[in-house]
């Protein structure tokens, strides 16, 4: 089961990966500009903004990783079933293949604070494409409390 669980595992990681590389982004520059003091997280693993927007690279913050590094590319789901009796593999793979939210929402933290900003004074967050699927919205979550002022504790 374990052997099962980590070649499904490996096997999945590849092939997407190898899924997002295929994905070409034309360099036709849009009319619209973003200052340079905006920050992006993308979470769709392309250049689009680069390509699209001319967004510098050190403005955006790619949070499951970029294309062109396959190695960076988070795959997975933020899914978090009852604990599985005697199946640790499944456990195991469940949590492998996790997209382990709390780490990535710290490196956006960091990302952020290093261009000098603080989320809890964000003001204004736009949304561009983002699904607002299950596996996204602990950052959604955790992007509304903090802008908000609201503990997560209440």
């Amino acid at each position: 089961i374990k052997r099962c669980a980590e070649n499904a595992q490996k096997i999945l990681k590849e092939m997407f990966r190898d899924w997002v590389g295929t994905i070409h982004i034309s360099e036709e520059i849009s009319k619209y500009a973003f200052g340079d003091n905006v920050l992006f997280v993308n979470f769709n693993y392309t250049d689009t903004l680069l390509k699209r927007f001319g967004v510098k690279a050190v403005n955006e913050f790619h949070i499951h990783g970029m294309a062109n590094e396959k190695e960076s590319i988070i795959v997975g789901h933020a899914t978090h079933p009852e604990r599985m009796e005697g199946l640790y593999y499944i456990e195991e793979f469940l949590y492998n293949s996790d997209k382990h939210i709390e780490d990535n929402y710290m490196k956006l933290q960091i990302f952020c604070g290093l261009h000098g900003v603080r989320i809890e004074n964000i003001k204004k967050i736009f949304v561009l494409g983002l699904g607002f699927g299950d596996a996204d919205l602990g950052y959604i979550k955790h992007l509304i409390y903090e802008t908000q002022g609201i503990s997560e504790d209440c």
